[in-house]
């Protein structure tokens, strides 16, 4: 998870400082990071607390580092990318 999280977090740098380097693979990237800001139930686990319960998500800040590529490539990148398909596939 935690090399995930790095990779998303250098792939959003890298957009938001050169653009045209990612175009060219954008059609690749994109479907690969939308499969990133889906809840993977196997990183969520409940922690017992005596009469509490408390759920921790493991793979949290790598679905936040997910969203915010996203949303730089929206932003750089947006003539190049349909924004009700990454919609469509944010809400399934």
């Amino acid at each position: 998870v935690n090399v995930r999280t790095s990779v998303i977090k250098t792939l959003t740098a890298v957009i938001h400082r050169e653009s045209t380097l990612i175009t060219p693979l954008l059609s690749d990237v994109l479907p690969k990071l939308l499969e990133q800001t889906a809840i993977a139930t196997e990183l969520v686990r409940v922690i017992d607390l005596g009469a509490f319960k408390h759920t921790v998500d493991d793979g949290l800040e790598c679905r936040k580092s997910a969203f915010e590529c996203v949303n730089t490539i929206l932003d750089s990148c947006g003539g190049l990318v349909n924004a009700r398909d990454v919609v469509v596939a944010l809400a399934s």
